[in-house]
């Protein structure tokens, strides 16, 4: 009989499953894509009995494809997308949409509290900056402007806490979501002072309870597994949340390591033996292993949905010269990018595409996309090299905001499959770049999680040496690193200078003089 293991990932917009055997190796996946819904421009919600339902049918569908019997799972690994409020009842209900990481109606709340101090003064506690897609920012604007709803709450969950509510009755969450933002992250626990200090102390009761990732959370319900296809009673292990996740999937465990998920959002992070809190007032600082091991992580708002959003509105010569040579788009794009010379020819991009604006290396909720160095010479090749490069430079800026110099990069998420960016990023950092054997780094490191707490592994440590393989490496090019060393000064400044514009595009923008961002 086979022995497997289940990995589940609901993100911001797709819910993944997939079997594993107990040496890493994929064995089948499924997925299912969510509909975000955007009432106004700055909003973005999502039903949270639709991500239930949508979990439920990838595994149904998961277990019927792969034709696995019920008594081959072993372990039940649960992670999921961070931040955001996922509002419930006393009995477990839904009291509204939740409202995700990427959301912006807090955004001047947050601009408030660093003009005031507020945000520098959580910072020393908790050692992550707050954004509005935070907790504490999205419950302080419930407080104010939707006050009904916190009354009918009893618990402000994440994403994954849910998921986990649903599969086992058990409510709680873990060290890694709890890091973020009302934990005192250096002694590992909630700390009342930051609730006070944001102004909605008299909101601690909504705050679940904390267990550790590594422990059983409970058991999976009959009537979840009779829908899934699943064995009644099987270890649920819910925890930790996607970013964790990635880099236990990715096998970044030991100090110094660093690794970038090149996803939705683009997040670089290191793993620390110390609880550094330098640079101060920037990134964010997550427990990872207990008891003594912290990720400082930078996570930049969007990363491939540059390219994306690229494709489909400038992207036309692309999409038919690909569908021409009979080659998949993103195929074609590798290979047309080739051509372009590092550097653009002098075209930069700032990738600062999220309506909610921009939270590492810096947090400016007015931040902008934008081209600069454009010439009637430049073509669609020049822009698509640049938004590469441009995320590049972000995820640079990300690791020259880290505490400690990173030693390496293991690269994860949809912009590793490319066979041209994982070269640019180590050429723009200078850093060799390491991608996984399995591209699913989330669902594998909830799944070794899972298979920690069982006891098929003594540690994290030994379940990545037996499960962890790295596929492709990518060292960088010394003559093109200088060059970028060049254009990388050029980018910081670009959007230095850009500070006060970007809040007097927002205030003519707010006059209704030009309606943007509402098609």
């Amino acid at each position: 009989m086979r022995r497997l293991l289940l990995g589940i990932d609901a993100g911001t917009s797709v819910v993944k499953a997939v079997l594993y055997q107990t040496d890493g190796t994929p064995l089948a996946m499924e997925s299912t894509k969510l509909k975000i819904e955007s009432v106004h421009p700055l909003w973005m919600e999502v039903d949270m009995n639709a991500v239930w339902q949508a979990v439920m049918k990838t595994v149904q569908s998961l277990v019927n494809s792969a034709s696995v019997r019920p008594e081959e799972i072993l372990a039940v690994g649960v992670t999921g997308q961070g931040d955001g409020c996922w509002l419930v009842t006393e009995d477990g209900s839904p009291v509204r949409s939740a409202i995700l990481w990427a959301d912006g109606r807090a955004a001047d709340q947050v601009k408030d509290w660093f003009s005031d101090g507020t945000a520098e003064s959580a910072f020393s506690v908790n050692g992550s900056v707050v954004f509005p897609g935070s907790q504490a920012a999205i419950l302080h604007w419930l407080k104010r402007m939707e006050p009904e709803s916190l009354e009918k709450s009893r618990w402000a969950l994440y994403c994954k806490d849910w998921l986990h509510l649903n599969l086992t009755g058990e409510l709680c969450t873990d060290p890694s979501d709890a890091s973020l933002p009302f934990f005192n992250i250096a002694k590992r626990s909630y700390d009342p002072l930051l609730l006070s200090i944001y102004g909605i102390e008299d909101l601690e009761h909504l705050l679940p309870p904390v267990r550790p990732a590594t422990q059983i959370g409970g058991r999976l319900r009959k009537e979840a597994a009779e829908q899934m296809g699943l064995a009644p009673d099987i270890p649920v292990v819910t925890g930790p949340f996607d970013i964790v996740a990635c880099s236990i999937g990715t096998g970044t465990l030991r100090d110094g390591e660093g690794y970038t998920i090149l996803g939705s959002t683009c997040l670089s992070g290191m793993v620390m033996s110390r609880c550094h809190l330098e640079p101060r007032d920037v990134g964010m600082t997550i427990c990872h292993r207990d008891p003594d091991k912290w990720l400082r992580v930078m996570g930049v708002m969007m990363g491939t949905p540059n390219v994306d959003w690229f494709l489909k509105e400038l992207g036309g010569n692309l999409h038919s010269q690909a569908l021409t040579r009979n080659k998949s788009l993103f195929q074609h794009m590798d290979e047309a990018v080739s051509g372009i010379p590092a550097g653009a020819e002098g075209v930069l991009y700032l990738p600062y595409l999220s309506p909610s604006g921009e939270r590492a290396p810096f947090v400016k909720a007015t931040a902008r996309a934008q081209f600069t160095g454009l010439t009637i010479n430049h073509s669609d090749l020049h822009l698509l090299r640049a938004v590469l490069e441009g995320v590049a430079f972000s995820i640079r800026d990300s690791y020259e905001h880290m505490p400690v110099p990173i030693s390496d990069i293991k690269l994860t998420g949809g912009g590793a499959r490319s066979g041209v960016w994982p070269q640019i990023i180590a050429d723009v950092t200078g850093k060799a770049v390491s991608i996984p054997a399995v591209e699913e780094t989330g669902t594998l490191g909830a799944a070794l999680n899972a298979a920690v707490a069982i006891g098929l592994f003594s540690g994290l440590e030994e379940a990545v040496h037996h499960c962890v393989r790295m596929t492709r490496r990518f060292e960088p090019d010394l003559k093109n690193r200088s060059l970028y060393d060049e254009i990388f000064g050029l980018y910081r400044k670009t959007y230095k200078t850009m500070w006060e514009l970007w809040d007097h595009h927002q205030r003519v923008v707010e006059s209704k003089l030009i309606p943007l961002g509402t098609r």
